[in-house]
């Protein structure tokens, strides 16, 4: 539900469909049914695969009702919490596209679902600490009303005739969001089918189309340097519009932040703002990581979009059009997307936080922290011969557990160093004065090198098995 564009019927379905001898009631109807056969399957498979564990778990000596007792309500209130899920997702997209007007509307959905599956991966993490905050929930009850799953786990208690009293209010809530959520998704399908053709092709409000001063820019930028814009153009507008790549981007990038989150709120963050004293020593040690992750996160997380085709027959334009003169002009925007968004948007996110916690010296943490961070990106593209989303892409290419250890081991190792180096800079004045000074000879060593064969070596459009057992972080 967080990455498909086939929640709705769209404007192809309509075009497509509604020329054949086809009612409108049978393409919604195939519609509806796909789509709880797609529900259906998933949500067995979810209850399914944990049922031998909570059988294992459960089952003992001191169980006050009957396996099968406990078997049924768990499958019931946990098949109800993912149709709750589903349902909340389809209602949100279902109002986007009803509002938005349809110039935006395609976007906005995007959006939406990126924003979603961000937050579901960055809220992870956090379901791990729930155990640790049993004690707070009982002293304050009106905790759970901000958690869904505890009205679903109230709910299984109530199946269960073990719902205290004063839980009855969660049971309550769970039952009127999940009522709430179903007659949104049925009321967003019943005005898609009385007048499909009147969202799918209502008039664009009134100066949607006017100029801007930003089209004069883009006309600059594109008369000095027309290859290296005409690539980053296709870069932004890819990432913005593809619901594939925007969604491995945030997916990997909102694993960064989960990791920051946990690891910063775990230390004491909150009460820390919240009271104005010195940060603790694991404060301080969670925050000069933080920097490092989020760098090594969003770069990973842009390397794997650039490298997913988008078209493969569309890359054609690029094949004809390469040009050794304009070769170096067209990669030179892959290195400005990865400094742009791999080290220049995290350290822009962290500079409140570290100003908070550093004051002024944050340029100096943030400064070593981009000068490492640009190793990392120099890395990256060492080898790199190929324009975002244009070459093919062979899944499966290498062993899938040699893959897990290599990243592991990479992230480990730039993490680590990367906090010890901003340790070291904040301890002595003198010492970060060499420590950036090594560092930007190390960056400068390696773009030199990178730029002797930059762009001189035609570019490749179709993926390659790798040719040593282990290559780091090359393009393959």
């Amino acid at each position: 539900m967080l990455i498909s564009r086939s929640v709705f019927p769209s404007e192809t379905d309509y075009r497509v469909l509604m020329a054949l001898p086809i009612s409108r009631r049978a393409i919604f109807g195939a519609k509806v049914a796909a789509l709880a056969l797609f529900l259906g399957l998933f949500i067995a498979a979810a209850n399914l695969s944990i049922g031998p564990l909570f059988v294992l778990v459960s089952h003992g000596r001191w169980s006050a009702d009957p396996l099968l007792a406990r078997i049924v309500a768990h499958v019931v209130a946990g098949a109800a919490a993912s149709l709750f899920s589903a349902t909340s997702v389809i209602a949100l997209v279902g109002l986007v596209t009803l509002c938005v007007p349809r110039a935006r509307a395609q976007l906005a959905v995007g959006l939406l679902q990126t924003g979603l599956l961000c937050g579901l991966v960055v809220a992870l993490p956090l379901v791990f600490q729930l155990p640790k905050h049993a004690a707070s929930f009982a002293l304050e009850p009106w905790r759970l009303y901000a958690l869904p799953p505890a009205w679903f786990f109230v709910v299984e208690q109530a199946l269960l005739g073990e719902m205290e009293p004063p839980l009855v209010s969660l049971a309550q809530l769970g039952g009127l969001v999940f009522l709430v959520a179903g007659l949104c998704v049925v009321g967003c399908y019943a005005v898609c089918y009385r007048r499909f053709e009147q969202i799918l092709f209502r008039p664009q409000p009134r100066g949607s189309r006017q100029a801007s001063p930003r089209p004069r820019r883009q006309t600059i930028a594109w008369q000095s340097q027309p290859a290296r814009t005409a690539v980053a153009h296709f870069t932004s507008r890819t990432l913005r519009r593809s619901a594939l790549h925007r969604g491995v981007f945030m997916g990997v990038t909102a694993c960064g932040i989960g990791l920051v989150v946990i690891h910063v709120s775990g230390a004491g963050m909150v009460d820390w703002l919240g009271a104005g004293s010195e940060p603790t020593h694991r404060l301080q040690v969670a925050m000069a990581y933080a920097p490092f992750v989020l760098m090594f996160a969003m770069v990973m997380a842009l390397r794997a979009s650039l490298l997913l085709p988008l078209e493969q027959r569309a890359n054609w334009i690029f094949r004809i059009t390469e040009l050794d003169s304009t070769r170096p002009r067209q990669l030179a925007s892959v290195e400005r997307a990865f400094l742009s968004i791999g080290i220049l948007v995290p350290l822009l996110a962290l500079l409140p936080l570290h100003w908070r916690w550093l004051g002024s010296e944050a340029l100096v943490s943030l400064t070593v922290a981009a000068l490492y961070g640009s190793g990392l990106v120099e890395l990256v593209l060492a080898d790199w011969r190929r324009l975002p989303f244009t070459c093919t892409y062979i899944p499966g290419k290498r062993f899938f557990a040699h893959t897990v250890v290599i990243v592991v081991s990479i992230y480990v190792i730039f993490v680590n160093l990367g906090a010890a180096l901003l340790g070291a800079s904040l301890a002595d004045r003198r010492l970060a004065i060499v420590i950036g000074a090594f560092l930007l000879a190390v960056v400068g060593s390696l773009r030199w090198h990178r730029l002797r064969t930059w762009g001189k070596i035609p570019l490749s459009f179709e993926d390659e098995l790798p040719d040593a057992p282990i290559r780091l972080l090359a393009t393959d």
